[in-house]
């Protein structure tokens, strides 16, 4: 239990590290296969096809990039989903690293101190 991360969790961790990537890798195909649709419909001349692929284009595109910016920023304000175990190692680094602060301290208090 909680020693490794589900599927949805790997992705929206891989979102909130590279919303440009996944942008890119979702709209430039998304407008591609809109022309590509488009290309069939020999009624439509090559200007109203390139319009119409701009068009959706550009609303596939900006709802694209509302939902992952949208998750990037819920993300980036709760913080990234890890597992039991890194939650766990983090702690005793945290721990060990009060340890080594207070020890340092404590040395920087005798050297100060007056010896009598």
């Amino acid at each position: 239990e909680g020693d490794e991360l589900t599927a949805f969790h790997k992705a929206a961790n891989y979102v909130q590290a590279n919303p440009f990537k996944l942008i890119l890798s979702i709209g430039v195909p998304a407008v591609a296969f809109i022309f590509y649709g488009k290309t069939g419909k020999d009624h439509l001349s090559m200007q109203l096809k390139i319009l119409h692929t701009r068009v959706l284009g550009q609303f596939t595109v900006i709802c694209t990039l509302l939902g992952v910016m949208g998750l990037k920023e819920m993300m980036d304000r709760h913080g990234k989903y890890v597992t039991q175990a890194e939650v766990e190692n983090r702690v005793l680094e945290m721990e060990k690293t009060r340890l080594d602060l207070m020890d340092r301290l404590d040395y920087q208090a005798r050297q100060q101190s007056p010896t009598m």
